[in-house]
């Protein structure tokens, strides 16, 4: 992505480089706009319903799964590039609320103690990254997000036992 030329952006998609240039004044225009188009093109840049139940929790790790499983290596590699790191942190804090709300919602009975550290938990395993792993490991989407769910229904089950 750092070597990313403007002339090939163009020849990819077909168009001339004033095209291209029209859309994008600069590089750094177009390289700012990749997280958004990556986000467009998987699906992810919809709004998203916190789940009530834990049937609609697993849908919507198996929607984020598939989601990423549809990256490419560009998009991949733009999501490990410098810019594609700050869009990421500069989403972090919704993603965390968004996803703490979710299991505080089919987790009704954890504490706040317990929900924060199965919250950081299932962050981990439903990120990127670990799709990523994942996928290294020969796993589809769908059998990757069945065991990141396993793991975090069984650290929800602990934390309530443990009570």
């Amino acid at each position: 992505v750092s070597e990313l030329s403007v002339p090939a952006v163009a020849r990819e998609a077909g168009v001339s480089v004033a095209t291209v240039y029209r859309h994008f004044a600069t590089k750094q225009d177009l390289l700012t706009a990749l997280p958004g188009y990556f986000a467009r093109q998987s699906g992810m840049d919809q709004q998203w319903e916190l789940p009530a139940t834990w049937e609609e929790y697993d849908g919507m790790v198996h929607r984020l799964f598939a989601a990423y499983e549809r990256f490419d290596d560009v998009a991949r590699a733009a999501m490990v590039s410098q810019l594609g790191q700050r869009a990421k942190r500069e989403q972090l804090p919704a993603r965390i609320e968004f996803s703490r709300s979710s299991l505080a919602r089919v987790a009704p009975d954890l504490d706040d103690r317990a929900l924060d550290r199965v919250n950081r938990l299932a962050l981990v395993l439903v990120s990127s990254s670990s799709f990523r792993m994942f996928e290294s490991l020969g796993l589809t989407a769908e059998e990757a997000a069945d065991d990141a769910l396993r793991a975090i229904r069984t650290a929800v089950e602990a934390s309530e036992r443990g009570r």
